[in-house]
């Protein structure tokens, strides 16, 4: 289970999906990674859902 699945699902609740996976290794210990990212042209839309005036 990742380590930081909170913060993925806040990620993915706010409509960024994964843009690239990578490994890290940091004194011996490989380290998956998940990178993050929202277009934008997602941005835009998401934002224009939200707007109150």
């Amino acid at each position: 289970m990742p380590r930081q699945l909170r913060s993925m699902n806040v990620a993915i609740r706010l409509g960024m999906t994964v843009r690239r996976r990578f490994e890290v290794v940091y004194r011996g210990v490989r380290m998956p990674h998940l990178d993050f990212a929202v277009s934008r042209a997602e941005r835009s839309a998401a934002q224009g859902r939200h707007r109150t005036h």
